[in-house]
């Protein structure tokens, strides 16, 4: 089971790294918990827990259209409805949501698996 205050911290690493600016997404992610239960971590909880939560859904929206990488998961508000997709194309099942937070949460479980398996992580496990 994962704790009320991990999924608080997951759901706002994109706020927490727009403010605190001097640690990486790796290390508030490390920082958070969610490490030692991802495979607990679902887009399901984390879309209750982002519900009237707009600022952070925003922030994700942010840090989204920030990156700068060849290829990577992508969120992004097309009119009425949002996007989750890797670029490039073709690679994966692109999702067009109606609903914020369900969209805000698949991105969110994409990026928390893109950073676990950055050697960041892989060294900390050996040790």
């Amino acid at each position: 089971m994962v704790s009320e205050a991990v999924i608080a911290s997951v759901c706002k690493l994109a706020a927490d790294f727009y403010q605190i600016r001097s640690k990486s997404m790796l290390q508030l992610l490390d920082e958070s918990g969610a490490v030692n239960c991802f495979d607990s971590l679902t887009a399901s909880i984390l879309s209750e827990h982002l519900a009237g939560r707009t600022a952070l859904i925003e922030k994700w929206l942010l840090l989204s259209a920030d990156k700068r990488v060849p290829s990577g998961w992508y969120f992004t508000q097309h009119g009425d409805s949002y996007v989750v997709a890797h670029y490039p194309k073709g690679q994966y099942e692109e999702k067009e949501l109606s609903d914020p937070h369900v969209a805000c949460a698949e991105f969110i479980i994409h990026e928390v698996a893109r950073m676990l398996a950055n050697p960041y992580f892989r060294r900390k496990t050996q040790t």
